[in-house]
């Protein structure tokens, strides 16, 4: 029904089941909007690769291929409804200004490559399914790897695990790494795709959700049961330059709990299966996680420091020095710099002893998600989660009724360090 709110609710959560059971998917790719069709004026001859002669027997079918036409980028792939249609049909046609291209789990085809594109031939890149926003592998395809060769389709004969969260990071299912791998390209890809609603984010992707619920556990908000705290550390994708600012924002409509990165509008970088490194140790754990209306709480029993304000006074006389170390007087506090190196927080009354025959310096940066955010921030504090060559955590601010805030998040390097490895676990509730 049109304009009907609880209809749009019941039919947008089903689009996945549509997609899913279709036979193919037909997709105007090369169309910014939807005043554009699928088919456009163009010679098909141009495509054609032409073979060269053979000259001795070590060079053998070579062939040239024609790139005076676009090729990309493809409109479609950045709309992020369109993502999980791309992920769930078995089948997909997609329609480009140049000519058509085939994709399902057994071959990738145009019509410059009726048969198939070569294997490891750059050609291939000009396929549609090879655009950073748009997954070279299906849902079914995905699910089938994650299963360990059962070829199940969709079905999981297994029971769901018990629901706890990982309090360890020695894992030894495959089917849980190889999920965490796919869903870590599935985020990086959906968070860099633009929604005309921005309310819409969670619901879009829901139909990609349910195909993973099996190996993760229980969802929240993109975020999942299996994975947490460890992929709470997830990033906004950084500029080259650290002087440029960021350009992730916070959505107008609060759609997430700021520990997700779906609190965030912008191009996320997931942490991937890094954690799942046997060098990789948690210094923090979830006990439990509370749902209430419009608002999902984390407890962690975790390291935490309260890091003090001290303006931009230091931060100009640490420039004029030309360092980013923390400074090393047992005298000094800890201080906390910022993405650009300026000393903005100081840990009052923890000193760093540094070891001189170590090259790795001590250094506690804070980078925030968004800039805004970080002009804003005062007093800060600094929670623990991972630890391997580093000590990684999240920038928390503290509100009225003492729970916790997502503002970004933080690497220790050096002696430093030590500090969140001795410091006794409190509960932490992340909101």
């Amino acid at each position: 029904m049109q304009d009907s709110l609880d209809d749009w609710s019941h039919e947008a959560a089903e689009m996945g089941e549509v997609y899913r059971n279709s036979m193919c998917n037909i997709a105007a790719s090369s169309a910014s909007d939807s005043s554009q069709g699928c088919l456009y004026p163009r010679n098909p001859r141009i495509l054609q690769p032409e073979p060269l002669e053979n000259y001795g027997d070590e060079l053998k079918d070579f062939y040239i291929f024609n790139r005076c036409f676009p090729q990309k980028p493809f409109p479609l792939y950045k709309r992020a409804w369109v993502l999980q249609e791309a992920l769930l049909a078995p089948r997909t046609l997609d329609c480009g200004k140049s000519q058509l291209h085939w994709r399902c789990d057994v071959v990738k085809a145009s019509e410059e490559c009726p048969g198939g594109y070569p294997v490891g031939k750059g050609v291939c890149l000009s396929h549609p399914a090879h655009s950073s926003s748009c997954p070279a592998q299906s849902l079914r395809a995905m699910v089938s790897e994650m299963n360990r060769g059962k070829e199940d389709g969709y079905e999981h004969t297994e029971e769901p695990r018990p629901s706890t969260l990982v309090k360890s990071l020695a894992l030894t299912d495959a089917g849980l790494e190889t999920a965490v791998k796919h869903w870590s390209k599935i985020v990086e890809a959906y968070s860099d795709m633009d929604l005309t609603f921005e309310a819409d984010m969670p619901i879009a992707i829901h139909g990609a959700i349910e195909a993973f619920r099996p190996f993760l556990g229980q969802c929240y908000a993109g975020m999942w049961e299996y994975t947490l705290p460890a992929h709470l550390v997830w990033m906004p994708t950084w500029p080259a330059l650290v002087t440029t600012v960021l350009h992730c924002k916070r959505p107008l409509v609060k759609r997430a709990p700021s520990w997700s990165w779906m609190s965030l509008a912008g191009k996320i970088e997931y942490k991937q299966t890094c954690w799942l490194h046997p060098d990789y140790s948690l210094l923090s754990h979830g006990t439990q996680v509370t749902t209430f209306p419009g608002e999902i709480r984390l407890h962690l029993k975790a390291p935490i420091f309260k890091a003090t304000y001290v303006g931009d006074v230091k931060s100009s006389i640490k420039r004029a020095l030309g360092t980013c170390l923390i400074l090393s007087s047992k005298r000094s506090n800890i201080t906390v710099i910022n993405k650009n190196f300026d000393v903005k927080w100081e840990i009052m009354g923890y000193y760093v002893d540094e070891d001189k025959n170590s090259e790795e310096k001590s250094t506690l940066r804070a980078c925030f998600d968004v800039q805004e955010e970080e002009d804003a921030a005062r007093d800060i504090y600094l929670v623990a989660i991972t630890e391997k060559s580093g000590t990684e955590g999240l920038v928390l601010t503290k509100r009225d009724d003492g729970m916790y805030s997502r503002l970004g998040a933080f690497y220790a390097m050096g002696a430093v360090r030590k500090i969140f490895q001795d410091r006794e676990k409190t509960e932490v509730i992340l909101i």
